[in-house]
């Protein structure tokens, strides 16, 4: 470890090696059994890459703010995607549903809304911070990163309204989708501004302005209630949603 400022704490720590930008359990299912590698595109120009340990950055972060800040969310978001002990009390609950068009989601309650909403913001401002080329356009701005950084360091996830997540799952026909992430894209229309990250079929939409155009804020972000509704888009309407988000 060397001694320098961590991003997070903003204190003089040693700090660590290999801080994962994009959490390991994230890339279940993207590693070749065999290779030990996982696939990241960009959809812009076609072009495929491969990595053999995920995408991290060093020395940017103390084993404190990695392991405890950070980790305690991602430990639990891990559990409440993939499965996992949390414990009877606080065991979310999931009710799969369709509605009236024939749209499927799943909706999730007693969730922690805290934890939930700052393992996503993490996961933004993380990708802001990092030097890797993979996440060039996620650039939150010295406002929005400041402030992100000061809610995770307080474990303070404020209103629904401030900084808005959402997450959908989506299988589409596209091939360019199945086993990859892709690198982040933001958005920016007049004062509106959204990043989107797609990660093993998991589409992360973040809302970091005081507007949106966009429905799925009111219906799918993660709610102080403790619910959290994800959306299933599966085939056309799954590659529908694609070219509309990211290929364009």
């Amino acid at each position: 470890m060397q001694a320098m400022i961590c991003k997070l704490c903003l204190q003089e720590k040693a700090l660590i090696k290999k801080s994962h930008i994009i959490p390991d359990f994230m890339y279940n299912g993207l590693f070749d059994p065999i290779k030990h590698y996982v696939n990241y595109k960009n959809l812009s120009n076609g072009r495929a890459r491969s990595l053999f340990d995920g995408i991290y950055d060093k020395h940017i972060l103390c084993q404190d703010c990695d392991s405890n800040v950070i980790g305690k969310n991602e430990d639990y978001v891990s559990k409440v995607l993939y499965g996992g002990n949390i414990g009877k009390e606080k065991r979310p609950m999931y009710f799969n549903q369709v509605n009236q068009n024939g749209l499927k989601s799943t909706l999730i309650s007693n969730i922690d809304y805290t934890k939930t909403k700052l393992f996503f913001l993490s996961l933004l401002w993380r990708a802001h911070i990092s030097k890797h080329e993979f996440f060039e356009q996620v650039d939150l701005g010295k406002e929005h990163s400041e402030e992100i950084r000061r809610m995770l360091l307080n474990n303070d996830s404020k209103e629904e309204t401030t900084y808005e997540a959402s997450m959908i799952y989506a299988k589409p026909n596209d091939p360019r989708l199945i086993d990859t992430i892709i690198r982040p894209l933001k958005f920016a229309n007049n004062n509106e501004v959204e990043f989107v990250f797609y990660i093993n079929g998991l589409f992360f939409h973040f809302n970091i302005s005081s507007t949106h155009n966009h429905k799925i804020f009111e219906v799918a972000k993660i709610k102080k209630d403790n619910t959290m509704r994800i959306f299933v888009l599966e085939h056309e309407v799954a590659s529908e949603f694609v070219s509309r988000i990211l290929i364009r």
